[in-house]
């Protein structure tokens, strides 16, 4: 198989079993992938230039350990941008007080999207604003898309993206309360024997939103998804709602929180 630097992670791995313990050969940054479910949700939006940064390696690193698996490198393929944009042609201008950085809150284990949420609601139709990160907020982007923000990415160094968020339209925001909440037993009891778990609880922001959205994408018709978070979702449940699904929730205790979520009837 040919690959090149803008071949996926996903790829690779459909390819040949023994890739993944290849690719985490290479360094021990590379040893979530082992995690089945950071594994789907990281792979498939990962390149070798991408990983390769990531881990302080050099993309021909990659080629030498993957080609006794029968991998052959296209060299004519250029490698990735490190820009990404979503409608934007050009970085636009941010005032200081519109820039945060989400990597401290990140670091001690907080979760960021409540500022980040309010920060956007404040600004004005054809103003910006920047978030600067450990990694492009791909789950981020997709939820401001449909609040009117279109987006460009910027990468400056192996660990810190800036990421650009123009409002070029003004949308009504999505109040939660236009989602059904149901009482949990009653969830609970019809779904018996038909439910999907996940536990989020030790995941870091933005990991939990984007397991759970990606278990949704493939929950079987006539099956709850059972998700175990430390905190209650808020900007979780209205994504869902736009999703078609619908929630149960129970709090049982500090940092224990049940949803139990389905698709509206």
């Amino acid at each position: 198989m040919q690959i090149n630097a803008n071949t996926k992670l996903n790829t690779l791995f459909k390819f040949h079993q023994g890739a993944l313990d290849a690719i985490v050969s290479l360094n021990e940054k590379y040893e979530k992938l082992r995690n089945p479910f950071l594994r789907k949700i990281m792979a498939p939006r990962t390149s070798i230039f991408m990983a390769a940064k990531i881990g302080g390696c050099a993309v021909t690193d990659f080629y030498k350990v993957l080609h006794p698996l029968g991998f052959t490198v296209d060299d004519k393929v250029e490698n990735v941008s490190q820009q990404t944009k979503s409608g934007t042609t050009a970085v636009p201008p941010v005032l200081a007080e519109n820039i945060f950085d989400a990597r401290p809150v990140l670091s001690s284990g907080g979760d960021p999207l409540k500022k980040i949420m309010e920060l956007a609601g404040s600004i004005p139709h054809g103003e910006a604003f920047c978030i600067v990160n450990t990694f492009e907020p791909v789950p981020l982007i997709e939820l401001l898309a449909k609040r009117g923000f279109e987006t460009i990415s910027i990468q400056k160094s192996d660990l810190e993206f800036h990421t650009f968020f123009k409002r070029i339209q003004i949308k009504e925001p999505v109040k939660e309360t236009s989602y059904a909440h149901y009482e949990w037993q009653d969830v609970e009891e019809k779904f018996k024997g038909h439910l999907r778990f996940v536990d989020v609880r030790q995941m870091s922001a933005p990991l939990p939103m984007i397991t759970i959205l990606e278990q949704l994408k493939e929950l079987p018709d006539g099956y709850a998804l059972h998700v175990h978070h430390k905190r209650v979702p808020v900007h979780l449940l209205p994504e869902i709602g736009d999703r078609g699904f619908e929630y149960a929730l129970k709090e049982t205790g500090k940092d224990e929180v049940h949803l139990m979520i389905f698709r509206a009837a």
